[in-house]
């Protein structure tokens, strides 16, 4: 994701990694502006699905991956799962590509920054 902080002024400095301001406005260093016009922040999704009733430890989860890798390992059932819990984590796949970051925030604009999450 990238942010543009153009020409914001803070009343404080900002020590925030995505946002920091540092350079001070005016002589009287009542204010600041951004150390950069443009802040990149990158994100990794990853998926795990474990199973409740098997082994504890590693062979009752599928590993952490994306969401692709997370279905070709499911496909050969490594955790175990049984015919109802095949078909929960197949409804919960249908949605998870709309549960990512990009559909938190896309079409927000600015609003993106608030935290608060509208389904489209």
């Amino acid at each position: 994701m990238m942010l543009n902080q153009n020409t914001m002024g803070y009343t404080v400095v900002s020590d925030d990694p995505w946002m920091p301001a540092h350079e001070p406005i005016d002589d009287q260093n009542s204010s600041y502006i951004g150390d950069s016009y443009l802040g990149l922040l990158a994100c990794a999704e990853q998926y795990q699905i474990c199973n409740p009733n098997a082994v504890t430890g590693p062979a009752g989860c599928t590993l952490l991956t994306g969401e692709l890798p997370l279905l070709w390992e499911l496909s050969s059932n490594t955790v175990g799962l049984n015919f109802y819990q095949e078909y929960t984590v197949i409804r919960i796949q249908d949605h998870v590509s709309w549960m990512n970051i990009f559909q938190a925030v896309s079409g927000r604009g600015a609003a993106a920054l608030n935290g608060k999450f509208f389904p489209p």
